[in-house]
């Protein structure tokens, strides 16, 4: 029951959503994917071609490294 109390575990759900919310067609223009991913800023800002199955697999993967970060912190954070 302690993965229920890791941020890593709801951003990678979150994300999760997310990519299957824009699958489903349900976001036209995939406005939400676009200003929830820093993966996609990055990949536009540079003018990269990727097709959509890696920017969805980046941004989970983006979304779960981020949550794996901020336990860690958390968890020095309450060493302290």
């Amino acid at each position: 029951m302690r993965i229920f109390k890791r941020l890593s575990f709801w951003l990678t759900i979150v994300a999760i959503v997310v990519v299957l919310y824009s699958i489903m067609g349900k976001d036209d223009k995939n406005l939400l994917l676009i200003f929830t991913s820093p993966p996609f800023w990055i990949i536009e800002s540079y003018d990269f071609k990727v097709s959509f199955t890696l920017l969805y697999l980046l941004h989970i993967i983006f979304w779960f490294v981020y949550g794996l970060v901020l336990d860690f912190g958390i968890s020095k954070l309450k060493r302290i």
